[in-house]
């Protein structure tokens, strides 16, 4: 007998035994309510189901949208760089035609090439020494009023 209390103390049956809540639980109502509520339930995970799956619709049409926005934006830098490379080609192109015709310039604007077209096309030539003649003026220079003026004030402003 006092092994059987020290085994009751230490273990204790009563916890694992079933409760009266539980095999009420258990224990079906009726068939029309156990299956109504199995289509109620259908129904909720159904709807569940279509909210999911419109939210990932727009959740892919979001993704979908942002990644033909990055196409396209890439596309446009693609089209700029293109248009750049060849707008820098064209400024070398001009900046060499630039050098050419500044050169060319110079060449026609040389002293020598000045001579022969002044000589040449015009009919000009060389001053010879015989041909310069120096005139000689007044060694004082002189100022000369004409008419008889009078000198007043009064006279300027009339």
């Amino acid at each position: 007998m006092g092994e059987e209390n020290i085994m009751g103390k230490v273990y204790d049956f009563s916890r694992f035994a079933e409760s009266p809540r539980e095999t009420q639980r258990q224990k079906p109502i009726d068939n029309t309510t156990d299956i109504t509520v199995a289509k109620n339930k259908e129904k909720i995970l159904k709807k569940e189901n279509n909210k999911r799956s419109i939210t990932m619709f727009f959740v892919a049409l979001v993704f979908l949208a942002f990644f033909a926005l990055l196409l396209n934006s890439k596309a446009n830098l693609t089209g700029l760089s293109d248009k750049i490379i060849t707008e820098q080609q064209s400024l070398a192109e001009l900046e060499a035609e630039n050098t050419r015709l500044n050169m060319e310039l110079e060449a026609k604007m040389s002293t020598r090439n000045v001579e022969e077209y002044a000589k040449n096309v015009l009919g000009m030539q060389k001053v010879d020494p015989s041909q310069i003649e120096r005139i000689l003026g007044a060694t004082e220079d002189k100022a000369e009023i004409s008419g008889d003026r009078t000198n007043s004030i009064l006279d300027l402003f009339k």
